[in-house]
């Protein structure tokens, strides 16, 4: 499981955040532009230190500002699939899905043995020499998303991943993106604006408004929640609650 519990002091507002997520479980986070939902996952990956608090992730404590605990995030078992996937363009898809592992100490020829089992699981083997700059958008997705997952993550998270792709090809990666997510069985936690990311592939939805988780349903009510195809609305905003954060 992960728990989250952190206290940041940001430009605008307070972030002040508690969530727990259990093992296979997708969250999606859902908000405003700037209402501080990257900020949790960056909190989580260790790429930003809250003011205060703690996360905890299967009894492993990954950032405790008592105890003074905050591993940098090569330890933290964490994989990022970033809103633009931050492939690095003149490396090819082989050594993108590599990466990872690299930094991790894996030796090279490890690395690359499980980096080609990931290509291979996610059609990617005939266009592993290419450069990144040169592929598909939802090659670059899958691409992304191997690369997480090549360092056998103990968590995911996931960055507006399809915001990136045509609307045509969002509903194919949002099924592939389900299926290998659940493979995964690891907590997972994606931001999104699109209710149907919600709808297609969440467990359960959380709003955050201005640092603050408001209203928390099961993944199927998001209908209910006021929401058309482009995401928030004025009615929905006002009209929302806050709701129990639960386990």
């Amino acid at each position: 499981m992960l728990e989250i519990d952190i206290h940041s002091s940001l430009r605008d507002f307070e972030l002040e955040v508690s969530l727990r997520v259990k093992r296979g479980e997708m969250l999606m986070l859902m908000g405003e532009n700037g209402c501080g939902k990257t900020t949790v996952l960056n909190s989580v990956a260790g790429l930003f230190t809250p003011g205060r608090g703690e996360i905890i992730l299967d009894g492993r404590i990954l950032f405790d500002s008592r105890e003074r605990i905050n591993l940098p995030p090569a330890k933290r078992r964490v994989g990022y699939v970033f809103q633009n996937y931050a492939l690095f363009p003149h490396m090819t898809v082989l050594d993108n899905v590599a990466f990872g592992l690299c930094s991790q100490g894996i030796p090279r020829y490890e690395a690359e043995r499980r980096a080609k089992g990931q290509l291979q699981a996610f059609d990617l083997w005939e266009v592993r020499q290419a450069r990144a700059f040169q592929i598909s958008g939802g090659q670059k997705q899958r691409t992304a998303l191997a690369r997480a997952l090549a360092i056998q993550p103990e968590l995911l998270l996931l960055d507006e991943p399809l915001s990136a792709l045509d609307i045509t090809k969002q509903g194919a990666m949002r099924q592939e993106l389900q299926e290998r997510v659940k493979e995964c069985d690891v907590p997972s936690v994606m931001v999104t604006h699109d209710p149907r990311d919600v709808a297609q592939i969440g467990d359960r939805v959380c709003l955050l408004e201005r640092g603050k988780v408001v209203r928390c349903s099961p993944a199927e009510e998001i209908a209910s929640w006021g929401m058309g195809p482009g995401g928030l609305s004025c009615r929905w905003r006002r009209g929302s609650s806050p709701g129990k954060v639960g386990l």
